[in-house]
């Protein structure tokens, strides 16, 4: 198994929901528990993940398949954006982009049921058709976040697709299946707690 491209594979996923229009505070502070499932050629990948926010810092810890695990932290600062890691004991940082390129996804609106729950989540799902397949999206509002939350680095197509869904709401669970009904990831968050997180949470070690 590479374990690179898996974690690669991952992230580009993980970042579809998680994204919020150029410069945006988040004044939420706390963890974020998330279960991830991921399809691709060669590997299926199940992750569990736990998000912790302050500010401009995220930290993402990884366990995948109880097998392996691994963490990154994203630090925002006026203009610029690092993400720091670990590779063969040394502290790797990857500067980030906080402009994107504009991306828009085609989509029509299949069906729309109000009042979902989803764990502790009253959610509204949207089951959307897209030119590779169908997306199904639970929202909730009353989370303390909102898709204006992130850093602009994160911002894609699917961002374009939940703000004109509901832009005060935040996706609790993604699912996207390609044409043939194959499923392609599902993204579910679990908890949204909301704590103090002290700045030593942001140095991966």
């Amino acid at each position: 198994m590479n374990i690179a491209n898996n974690i690669k594979f991952t992230i580009a996923f993980l970042l579809i929901t998680f994204s919020f229009v150029a410069n945006a505070q988040n004044s939420f502070e706390g963890e974020l528990f998330l279960q991830t499932e991921t399809y691709n050629k060669d590997f299926k990948e199940d992750a569990s993940i736990t998000w912790y926010i302050k500010n401009g810092k995220h930290r993402m810890d990884y366990s995948i398949g109880g097998k392996y695990s691994y963490s990154y932290s994203i630090i925002v600062n006026n203009n610029t954006a690092n993400m720091y890691s670990k590779k063969e004991g040394k502290t790797m940082i990857t500067p980030l982009p906080l402009n994107t390129t504009e991306v828009a996804i085609s989509y029509t609106i299949d069906s729309e049921d109000k009042n979902i729950k989803l764990g502790n989540f009253i959610c509204t799902k949207y089951n959307l058709t897209v030119a590779d397949g169908t997306i199904e999206i639970w929202l909730a509002e009353q989370t303390q976040l909102t898709t204006e939350s992130f850093p602009a680095f994160m911002q894609n197509g699917y961002l374009k697709i939940i703000s004109g869904l509901d832009s005060q709401a935040f996706p609790i669970k993604i699912v996207k299946n390609d044409s043939s009904g194959k499923l392609v990831f599902s993204q579910t968050i679990t908890a949204i707690n909301p704590k103090i997180v002290p700045d030593s949470m942001f140095v991966i070690q």
